[in-house]
């Protein structure tokens, strides 16, 4: 009776979305039976080795075409800007992180579409296409006055001739220092307020092990130094190890080169 208070999902016509359902399977299935839950240690399951059952190669939900096919062709419409993608959408299907993924390439391509308007348009001038073709290329000719160009205009050889010394690449150098300075703070802004806006606060505490990790018999099973729990822990010696040896195969392919 009362769930005519809450707003309904248009697909499953209840307070909880498809991905609401699958968090709350995957939590009865860690709970403790006591709980109501199943208490099932899939992490175990998926592990390789003396503490490992190794009976699980992975477990994931299967997908709902009748909602994820409109969402996705609304993002690859040839039409759709990158402001305009249904993050909102993309997040009630696929969850906050992934929602959260599509904002952050949304935002980044939208604050692109403006270095790269800047961008063209001091590739156009350097290249000589509003100047004089054909003429010899002089640093004279470009900052200040000579016999043959008394005031200084610039001359380009062609009109795919770029020329790096142009007196616009410094000034973009300088655009591009500051965008990238405004890009950023633009960007922890808006993920500060969607994490708010989506209930993300503290995700990155729930992170989980990936399941190849768990599977690697290189790992070492420990009780975590800060609240006891069992947590897997790659020796880094070996993690060491591997890098001199990734470095040394680096450093000598480069030589050889040379």
């Amino acid at each position: 009776d009362m769930q005519a208070l809450y707003h309904q999902h248009w697909r499953t016509s209840s307070p909880f979305r498809g991905v609401d359902r699958v968090k709350l399977i995957i939590s009865i299935i860690e709970c403790r039976e006591s709980d109501g839950g199943c208490n099932y240690e899939y992490e175990k399951a998926l592990t390789r080795g003396p503490n490992g059952q190794n009976c699980l190669e992975a477990f994931f939900p299967l997908h709902d075409e009748d909602e994820m096919l409109p969402v996705l062709r609304k993002v690859i419409d040839v039409y759709t800007m990158p402001w305009n993608i249904p993050t909102d959408e993309l997040k009630d299907y696929f969850g906050e992180k992934i929602g959260l993924y599509f904002k952050w390439a949304a935002h980044y391509t939208s604050w692109m579409s403006m270095a790269a308007v800047v961008g063209m348009i001091t590739f156009v001038f350097s290249t000589g296409l509003f100047e004089t073709l054909g003429k010899e290329y002089t640093m004279q000719g470009a900052w200040g006055e000579d016999d043959e160009n008394p005031r200084g205009v610039y001359r380009a050889t062609g009109l795919w001739g770029a020329k790096v010394d142009h007196v616009l690449v410094p000034v973009f150098c300088v655009f591009m220092s500051f965008w990238s300075v405004l890009y950023f703070e633009s960007w922890k802004s808006t993920q500060v307020t969607m994490a708010q806006r989506w209930g993300m606060h503290g995700s990155e505490d729930e992170q989980q092990d990936r399941p190849t990790f768990i599977q690697n018999p290189e790992n070492v099973e420990i009780n975590s130094p800060v609240d006891g729990s069992p947590m897997f822990y790659f020796p880094p010696a070996l993690s060491a190890h591997r890098k001199n040896m990734g470095m040394l195969m680096t450093s000598t392919f480069v030589v050889i080169t040379m």
